[in-house]
């Protein structure tokens, strides 16, 4: 088992591809807020739904996995995906939730990852020009 600690590089990195991500998912309502620190996990997203903040966190030492530029925009692609989700885990814990409200939510779910998913494969295709962080984009400007 090894311990690895992300550096400064690594935190910029996270930061910008969380900015990528939030805005290819249309999370621009929420007020973001960054910070690198913490151990355990390889990152964190905390929420505030009703006040639409949340801070995203990279922890400053991952175990057994390299903070490699991969795996750093991995795990933005993941916290971001947690801030997704939010307001749908938050629906699903409350026992006062209405049927109308959950629906509506998944719908704004399915509608945010069929532009993202529907736009990237359309990309990858070549009918339409588009670069993304280098998990998904091979091209030599994210190399």
């Amino acid at each position: 088992m090894g311990c690895y600690k992300t550096k400064k590089k690594h935190y910029k990195r996270f930061k910008r591809a969380c900015r990528f991500w939030a805005k290819e998912f249309g999370l621009v309502g929420w007020r973001l807020y960054y910070a690198h620190s913490g151990t355990g996990n390889k990152g964190n997203c905390c929420t505030s739904i009703s006040g639409r903040c949340a801070t995203i966190t990279l922890s400053k030492e991952w175990f057994d996995v390299k903070p490699t530029k991969r795996e750093v925009e991995r795990c933005a692609f993941h916290e971001v995906g947690e801030l997704l989700v939010a307001r749908m885990v938050m629906l699903a814990k409350d026992r006062f939730a209405d049927e109308w409200a959950i629906d509506e939510e998944k719908h704004a779910l399915i509608r945010t990852l069929e532009e993202v998913c529907f736009e990237a494969r359309r990309a990858k295709r070549g009918t339409e020009q588009r670069c993304v962080p280098s998990v998904l984009c091979r091209c030599r400007r994210n190399q």
